[in-house]
């Protein structure tokens, strides 16, 4: 899963940011002799929109003016309205009857819907009008559409309207367009195709500041990171050719240059120059600032948080509610999550009505999500997309629906939020990641061939969408190898050869060792190989330490348990810190248990819950430490082993009454009934915590059962203890190989207490379901089913029941196996010894 993150940090300062350049004078129009009129147009002339707009208002409320002079003001006062960033109410006037076929208020209508973030209207508002002959704003026209496809992530197309304007070569028009282009080019991060463009620029003339910020851009883009801060830094003190936008631009260019080169204090006191700026800097220019802050301030360091501070309790709104979005950032990343839920509630409350609140909301509900909080993050994805947030905003409240949907398992439907996301995204590398998430996500629900992202994917010729397309085909391939799916390795193959630079392709050579080494008949020689190749392919110590644990189970499977333990004694000298450091004494353990090195299983059990007692292993590793330490045959064994086992107990874990069981069993073996007794009901108590599984509850009702059945108890114990036996036989759901076990041991409890007929039935009852053939022919396990018989025949036998005896013998001779083939061989004995004639079984 991709992890959430901010967007790249782009220093945009000439594409469109709601400016538009001066016009040559509207046509004559009816009012355009009126003296307010007349004013409101120099107050819009000399960039006093506020002004135009209380005189064109006044002329308005004043009811004096002719139908034919109605439209001209309100289109002014659009005009007016957009230039001083009010966009809602220029929404408002440019839907007015009026101006219902006016192509001028149409344009003003989509520079508005621009400013408030809605960028596909704006987009196609541009588009109709690039079709309207003679307009007196089709260079700007053009210009704002490329912007908001741009917005869009739409970045070819944008480049196609900005080529249409860089011909004729020289004109004002195509050296803008030339600059926009290449700024779009830095967006997309290519700043190779940038410096190509402004090749195209002629130098000098009232462009220079630009381009000159446009350089110092493709110097850190290009990684060079002290020519782009000299360039900036030139530029933020050019105040003869540069704008105020533009040096506060450079100084935020600075300030990235600064940090990218390691030189964070140095950077700090220029971004403090920036965010103090005088006049208030742009909306844009001080978000970029603030992510700038956040960086550096990660870890907080007294001096930012001291800054931020005071920014917060400052009267500017905007940078109060950037600053305790920063400061809430800050509680995050010190993992400080009850000071951070109030910081962010607070930000909820007290900027209810504020431009940011969508972001800010956004922020704490990824926040929440990332806290594996998804029922406290919903109602505030929800409320998000109430708000109509901009482009980014909207694309990112999908992304973090998907994210908490993903993490709740429900696969469908964050992939569905993917898709929404990456449909929104303005920024190119977010909607691949996010379709590569979509098709994960469906790959996670099941669906190995998710055809819409697919298409989404490898259908698009950018380089973004090329390499989550891989990256998800190797994912899918990585999961089919998890599944033990052998068609992985033709997936994992073609990753490896097709991108031998790719940083993941070490995980496709793991996992083509692995593939190899898991298969039916284990193909040692090619997991050697691909093994070899992932080692050659290892770039970080994690992975050199993942070749080496793997080395050690393909040693195993190549040359037996002597070669794991060689191997697994090295990687644990090597990586004695490793997070797999656990696992492997736990395999090794269990290998020299099962080859009855007891004291060396033991030592290794011990090393587990000593080492790491907190590690989902320790208590196993306790449990069989006990039991190795049992079969050492030392002279203090048994108490070794309660001692162990009393440890098991006291963590309360899933293997608590299987320790007291085993306990329970010792005492049983040293002849204790009434200790072993006294751990079995403390087992089988109604108000055991937890309660046994019931398997463990079976084996201690059985033992309990053969304790108490036995011969030298009192005959009321002996009925508690056949009870316990009738208690687990007619437990619901108890598997056919419980039962016939129960029914076996009971039986024998009734023999010893010289009860005969009963201990007859009791195995008889065994004998009338024989066990089934296993699944695929082979053959079920038959054990106690053939104990039964040998019982019942030999009790038939001790009674002279010579016939009945080889009746029994027939019933084995039916079931399936070598067991079975044994029996028909006994009853051939059998007749011939007790001289009874018999037809074949």
């Amino acid at each position: 899963m991709k992890k959430l993150t901010t967007a790249a940090l782009f220093l945009t300062s000439l594409c469109w940011s709601g400016r538009v350049e001066a016009q040559p004078p509207a046509p004559a129009n009816p009012v355009g002799r009126l003296a307010d009129y007349q004013q409101a147009t120099a107050a819009l002339r000399d960039k006093l929109p506020e002004v135009a707009i209380l005189k064109l208002r006044r002329m308005i409320d004043g009811g004096k003016l002719k139908p034919d002079q109605h439209g001209p003001v309100l289109l002014l006062l659009a005009e007016a309205l957009v230039r001083a960033g009010r966009a809602g109410e220029a929404l408002t006037v440019c839907q007015q009857e009026a101006l219902k076929e006016s192509p001028e208020a149409r344009f003003w209508q989509a520079q508005a819907e621009a400013r408030i973030g809605r960028w596909r209207e704006a987009e196609a508002g541009f588009s109709e009008l690039g079709n309207v002959r003679d307009f007196r704003y089709a260079a700007e026209t053009a210009f704002s559409r490329a912007a908001m496809l741009g917005a869009l992530g739409d970045l070819e197309r944008a480049g196609r309207v900005l080529a249409a304007l860089r011909q004729p070569a020289g004109t004002g028009t195509a050296e803008r367009a030339i600059l926009w282009s290449a700024e779009l080019m830095l967006a997309a991060e290519r700043p190779a195709e940038a410096a190509a463009l402004l090749e195209e620029s002629a130098p000098g003339g009232r462009n220079t500041a630009e381009r000159q910020y446009l350089q110092a851009k493709i110097a850190l883009l290009s990684g060079d990171g002290a020519n782009a801060e000299g360039l900036f830094t030139v530029l933020a003190a050019d105040e003869s050719t540069a704008s105020a936008r533009l040096q506060q631009a450079a100084r935020l260019g600075r300030a990235w240059a600064l940090r990218v080169q390691g030189k964070k204090d140095e950077a700090l006191p220029v971004l403090r120059q920036v965010v103090t700026a005088v006049p208030t800097p742009s909306a844009d220019v001080l978000d970029r600032a603030f992510q700038e802050l956040e960086v550096l301030n990660d870890p907080p360091t007294e001096e930012i948080q001291t800054f931020l501070n005071a920014l917060a309790a400052g009267s500017d709104p905007g940078l109060k509610i950037r600053s305790r979005l920063a400061l809430a950032a800050a509680l995050e990343s010190l993992a400080e999550a009850a000071p951070a839920d109030a910081a962010w509630a607070a930000i909820s409350r007290d900027f209810a009505d504020h431009p940011l609140r969508s972001s800010a909301l956004l922020r704490q509900a990824q926040y929440l999500i990332g806290q594996k909080r998804r029922a406290e993050a919903q109602p505030l994805l929800l409320q998000l997309r109430t708000l109509s947030p901009s482009p980014a905003v909207a694309a990112w409240t999908a992304w973090a629906s998907g994210q908490a949907e993903y993490d709740a398992k429900a696969y469908r439907a964050a992939s569905g939020f993917f898709k929404e996301a990456s449909a929104k995204s303005p920024d190119l590398p977010v909607r691949a990641a996010a379709s590569y998430n979509a098709a994960l996500a469906e790959l996670q629900s099941g669906n190995a061939n998710p055809a819409k992202s697919l298409a989404l994917i490898d259908g698009s010729p950018l380089a973004e969408y090329q390499m989550a397309g891989a990256e998800f085909h190797l994912e899918r391939a990585l999961r089919m190898a998890s599944l033990g799916q052998e068609e992985a390795a033709a997936g994992l193959a073609a990753f490896a050869e097709n991108l031998p630079d790719h940083p993941r392709r070490f995980d496709a050579l793991i996992a083509l060792a692995e593939v190899a080494l898991r298969s039916d008949s284990p193909r040692t020689d090619e997991a050697v190989r691909q093994l070899a190749a992932a080692r050659e392919a290892a770039r970080e110590p994690w992975q050199l330490e993942r070749v080496a644990l793997l080395a050690c189970y393909v040693a195993e499977a190549a040359q037996g348990p002597e070669a794991l333990a060689t191997k697994g004694q090295q990687f644990l000298t090597d990586y004695p810190k490793s997070a797999a450091a656990t696992d492997l004494r736990m395999k090794l353990a269990q290998t020299a248990y099962q080859r009855e090195n007891f004291s060396g299983a033991r030592q290794l059990f011990d090393a587990i819950a000593e080492g790491d007692p907190l590690h989902p292993l320790a208590e196993a590793a306790l449990f069989w430490a006990g039991r190795a330490a049992l079969l050492t045959m030392e002279p203090t064994a048994d108490q070794q082993a309660v001692v162990l086992w009393e440890k098991v107990v006291a963590k309360g874990g899933p293997l608590k009454w299987q320790a007291r069981l085993q306990e329970a069993l010792l005492n049983q073996r040293q002849r204790k009934p009434a200790a072993a007794l006294q751990l079995l009901d403390e087992l089988i108590a109604p108000a055991a915590t937890p309660p046994p599984d019931d398997t463990t509850r079976w084996q201690a009702l059985s033992v309990r059962g053969e304790i108490l059945a036995a011969p030298a108890m009192k005959p009321e114990e002996q009925a508690l203890g056949l009870a316990s036996f009738d208690q687990v036989i007619g437990s619901p759901g108890l598997p056919p190989g419980w039962l016939r076990q129960t029914l076996v041991r009971k039986g024998v409890c009734l023999e010893a207490l010289k009860r005969p007929d009963e201990a007859l039935e009791a195995y008889y009852d065994v004998l009338a379901n024989p066990p089934e053939s296993a699944p695929g022919g082979g053959v079920a396990d038959d054990y106690w089913f053939h104990r039964a018989g040998d019982k019942a025949r030999r009790l038939l036998e001790g009674a002279r029941k010579y016939e009945e005896a080889i009746e029994i013998a027939k019933k084995l001779a039916k079931a399936p196996g070598p067991r079975g083939r044994a029996a028909a061989e006994l009853v051939d004995e059998l007749a011939l010894k007790y001289g009874i004639w018999t037809s074949s079984p």
